[in-house]
């Protein structure tokens, strides 16, 4: 009998323990107007989200979502452009490809880009 008390006090105790640490999560659909897709790739604390969207013309470019609003992020020069990060201070960083097909890194920051190249980016 002893055993079994033991055994229900356990699950009430991890039952107990399950509802405070229990977390509330709330989703919220992302997609770009007029966009045939959109792929979010990463999210900051401040709930900014960057990813990569098709447009109408078949077009891969980077999207910022922030505060309910869309921008489109293109390097200039590229024929595709992927964000994949942003930080708190809303530093977004990425891929983008050039007219040859040749990949490249991106560093946008207080609205200037940074380019540069990395060895075996895919």
């Amino acid at each position: 009998m002893r055993a079994i008390m033991r055994c229900l006090a356990l699950g009430v105790l991890l039952s107990a323990s399950e509802m405070l640490f229990a977390q509330v999560f709330s989703f919220q659909k992302v997609d770009v107007p007029g966009a045939s897709a959109t792929n979010p790739k990463g999210i900051n604390a401040r709930g900014d989200i960057v990813g990569l969207t098709v447009d109408g013309g078949g077009n891969g470019r980077g999207f910022l979502y922030h505060q309910g609003r869309f921008k489109l992020i293109d390097v200039p020069g590229s024929s595709f452009t992927n964000a994949v990060g942003i930080n708190t201070r809303g530093d977004i960083v990425g891929r983008w490809s050039d007219a040859d097909g040749n990949n490249h890194g991106y560093l946008f920051s207080n609205g200037k880009f940074k380019t540069f190249d990395c060895q075996g980016m895919r």
